[in-house]
């Protein structure tokens, strides 16, 4: 009579989760303060380079190339602080991370809002 059939198979170890570290409140208030500083640094910037690079000419065209001016500010934006934070929220600090995708979403508003504006001053003159 032949032995029975042994299955050679074994059960995996179960996967490795993201909840081996705690996610530390002000990890996440210093993520959202970094992102915020980090959109009014780049918009005040990028706005006082605009001013000052065309005078009082600033507005003329539209402010198309203002809005170009803070689009670009906003991707750069994207890439400093939106991509990092996905990463860390995934792969490594999740407290941080969830502060820099926070701090990035409550800084457009105020960037769109900013690119509103001028559209609409150099449409009013």
């Amino acid at each position: 009579m032949a032995p029975p059939v042994m299955s050679e198979w074994t059960v995996p170890a179960p996967p490795r989760t993201a909840t081996d570290r705690p996610i530390r409140g002000w990890r996440i208030g210093a993520g959202i303060v970094l992102a915020v500083s980090a959109h009014l640094v780049l918009t005040g910037s990028g706005v006082a380079l605009f001013r000052s690079g065309f005078g009082d000419a600033y507005l003329e065209g539209g402010g198309f190339l203002g809005f170009v001016l803070l689009l670009a500010i906003q991707g750069a934006l994207v890439v400093c602080c939106a991509l990092p934070g996905f990463l860390l929220l995934l792969f490594g600090d999740r407290g941080f991370g969830i502060g820099l995708l926070i701090g990035w979403a409550a800084g457009v508003a105020p960037l769109v809002l900013l690119g509103y504006l001028t559209v609409s001053a150099a449409r009013t003159m």
